[in-house]
């Protein structure tokens, strides 16, 4: 059943148009996730299904009596409550049923100690009583507290102002109070922003079970995968329906544009066919070749001419190392850290290799923030020690970008990294994270959060280090931006310890998984699919679940062979990407030079050298695109 129809909605912003004519129904029971690039009209979007912005033309109709809940994003909550008074509040008219109760509940007691008994009495209060069970009066309570603990709050906190929390929690309480109303239809503009990630699955689990509908803009993947059943993509101010969640988006809209090019190249040989038979007929100049042309042109005017479709150019993105590490790159000897004398982790002993791209992960507060600065040397530790492999070139990226001159221009902010650069070399790097043009030229103060990171990154690219910390490299970014930094640390052959809350960056790119909680380290030999899988099966054997089954010693050990053997998988993988980037190089290298022999006639003068030169070229270039395709299949997720 339909709860909302959306029929040819325009918004425009003065001159600058942001929806066009998009057409779509919300059904009871949908999940819906928005995608689109930063700046599209996924907000705008929300807005006026809520009711907050009006739409220039078109219709939206409503089913009676829907009920909608809106989180916004980064809305500012302004109230000296404490968070039990503010969930609390939410419940006005129970707590006001519960007052009648309590009140009627006095009468009936005063009256019985005479001996007395009022009938009315006990039918109002059986009226009162079936209203307040009908609002699920008796459990309200207990709907605050397990979403407040869903959402990662303590009971410390229950007595806390409002106004004493952050920004992120604050934007938590929001989600918090809109949650438990259970409106019939829910709209979310970035829920995840600020969640760690248990805070993220507790959500992903509450929204499947949520017997409403839902719509949700994300940029987090993992998100959108848990839980809908729809995407809607708003691009170039049109809006497409995908059924399903996001992976299937990405493979269906994959499918839809190459059935789209086909569909262009068709329609163009069959326009160049038109052409061609209006030109030769015209050159007859008969009376029946003038009719034949003219016939031809007015099918030439009928045809809806398909716009060539817009292919992402691959560009392959060179790392260079300033040299090879040791094999241990860096670890750490029983490091401590302590705050006002209070422990926030403590004999920390960590390892790691040369190569390895490790996620470091856990709780909001657990000092995931720290030990990475710890170990990028910025903050001493408390007690213990970090030990540097030999030749270690270490890189750190903040969250603070404080590796940014923000008087700088873009051009000139490379510049300050490597001074050797020339100007065309830096903008093809610039534009590989989408800054073209007159971008490069932009000062870093006039630059979004989202963009800041890409900058970031750029530099991270020529600093030729060969060990990067990264502090929530894909915070604030569109999904774009995102895979644009998936793909340049995929591609760097350097090693990374990472710290991020983006479960499908984590996924794509870890070979271990480090969770820091209270203060110590458990280690994962996977991505973040094995890590949830693990996690699940050593609670499950904490708590008995698996009983009467009993895992025996061989099939521990099967079981960890099994895990070693994906990881060694993993490894040469990584070490065949390597060494094929090494012939590529080797052989674009050798395919230059050859090419400046070759433009020099003195080569001709010799018969069988100019041969020999030549056969060589022609062979590189085959294995060159070999190369390529062996490297591009890979590539694939």
């Amino acid at each position: 059943m339909a709860i909302m129809r959306c029929t040819n909605i325009s918004k425009s912003y003065g001159i600058n148009e942001v929806i066009t004519n998009i057409n779509f129904i919300v059904e009871a029971h949908d999940r819906i996730g928005i995608v689109g690039n930063n700046g599209c009209g996924k907000s705008t979007l929300l807005n006026v299904i809520a009711g907050k912005l009006d739409h220039d033309s078109g219709d939206i109709m409503i089913a009676s009596g829907l009920s909608i809940g809106y989180l916004e994003q980064n809305t500012v909550i302004s109230s000296e409550n404490t968070l039990w008074e503010e969930m609390i509040n939410e419940y006005g008219d129970i707590m006001e049923l519960e007052k009648q109760l309590r009140s009627i509940e006095t009468r009936i007691s005063e009256l019985g100690s005479r001996g007395e008994v009022d009938n009315e009495l006990f039918d109002q209060y059986e009226k009162v009583r079936i209203e307040y069970e009908n609002k699920n009066g008796y459990a309200y309570e207990s709907t605050v507290r397990k979403t407040l603990d869903g959402l990662g709050f303590t009971k410390d906190d229950y007595d806390r102002a409002i106004s004493k929390f952050s920004g992120g929690q604050k934007n938590k309480i929001n989600l918090a109070k809109i949650l438990q109303k259970k409106p019939d239809l829910l709209l979310l503009d970035e829920p995840t922003n600020y969640l760690d990630i248990p805070s993220c699955e507790w959500l992903e689990d509450y929204l499947k079970s949520y017997d409403r509908s839902v719509i949700a803009v994300s940029h987090d993947r993992y998100f959108l995968n848990g839980f809908v059943n729809k995407i809607f993509e708003i691009h170039d101010c049109t809006l497409d329906a995908y059924n399903g969640d996001y992976d299937n988006f990405i493979k269906m809209k994959e499918e839809k544009r190459k059935q789209l090019e086909k569909d262009y190249i068709i329609q163009q040989r069959e326009i160049d066919r038109l052409m061609n038979i209006i030109e030769v007929q015209k050159q007859r100049n008969t009376e029946k070749s003038v009719k034949i042309a003219s016939s031809k042109e007015k099918m030439l005017e009928r045809i809806k001419v398909i716009e060539k479709p817009k292919r992402q150019a691959k560009m392959r993105l060179d790392f260079k190392l300033q040299s090879e590490s040791s094999n241990i790159v860096i670890k750490t000897d029983n490091v401590i850290q302590d705050f006002d004398g209070k422990k926030i982790f403590g004999n920390i002993n960590i390892s790691i290799k040369k190569g390895e791209k490790v996620a470091l992960i856990g709780p909001n507060g657990s000092g995931k923030t720290t030990l990475l600065k710890i170990l990028a040397g910025i903050l001493q530790p408390s007690a213990g020690e970090v030990i540097y492999g030999r030749r270690m070139a270490l890189n750190y990226l903040s969250q603070e970008r404080t590796d940014l001159n923000f008087e700088n221009t873009l051009m000139d902010e490379i510049w300050s990294v490597d001074t050797s650069l020339k100007q065309g070399e830096i903008r093809n790097l610039l534009s590989y994270f989408l800054f073209v043009g007159d971008d490069v030229f932009k000062k870093v103060s006039t630059l979004s959060g989202g963009e800041l990171i890409r900058l970031s990154f750029a530099k991270l690219v020529i600093s030729k280090a060969n060990l990067l910390l990264l502090d929530e490299p894909t915070n604030h970014l569109d999904i774009p931006s995102k895979e644009i930094i998936e793909d340049a640390t995929s591609r760097y052959k350097g090693t990374v310890l990472f710290v991020s809350h983006d479960r499908y960056f984590i996924n794509k790119l870890a070979d271990r998984v480090l969770e820091l909680e209270d203060g110590k380290i458990t280690e994962y030999l996977g991505n973040y699919s094995y890590y949830v899988d693990k996690k699940r099966r050593l609670n499950n054997m904490e708590s008995g679940d698996t009983s009467p089954h009993v895992m025996g010693k061989t099939e521990r050990a099967n079981i960890f062979k099994r895990e070693r053997d994906e990881i060694n998988e993993r490894k040469a993988a990584r070490q065949k990407l390597k060494d094929l980037e090494n012939l590529i190089e080797a052989a674009e290298d050798e395919i230059k030079t050859l090419e400046g022999k070759m433009a020099d006639p003195s080569l001709y003068q010799d018969d069988y050298l100019a041969r020999e030169t030549v056969l060589r070229y022609n062979q590189l270039k085959t294995d060159l695109d070999e190369y390529y395709k062996q490297w591009e299949e890979l590539m694939e997720p």
